[in-house]
């Protein structure tokens, strides 16, 4: 093996290497973003299931149920994630929740 052979043996797989650090580099980085996701789609499912158990428990009655949406009395409805339809003051409020879609 010649000396020409060896620098151009040795340029090439320079290039073949550099390559494929770049490559694991991408995916790693990929892979850190989609498992930070994860955690953020897990707290907000969990944020949502906490204001539906406290919506059931303070509610009195189900007035109408569909496939998208429940409605209930509720003697105190938070004021979060409510619609209030506008009604008499100092009465029961009915407080409406939809899915949406």
């Amino acid at each position: 093996m010649t000396l020409v052979e060896l620098v151009v043996s040795l340029a090439l797989m320079t290039i073949i290497m550099g390559a494929s650090t770049s490559i694991v580099l991408v995916a790693s980085r990929a892979l850190s973003n989609e498992a930070s996701n994860v955690g953020a789609d897990a707290l907000a499912a969990r944020q949502a299931t906490d204001r539906a158990v406290d919506d059931l428990t303070v509610a009195t009655a189900v007035t109408e149920q569909t496939a998208k949406a429940v409605t209930m009395p509720s003697p105190t409805a938070p004021a979060t994630g409510w619609r209030r339809p506008s009604g008499t003051p100092g009465a029961a409020s009915l407080a409406t929740r939809s899915t949406g879609a």
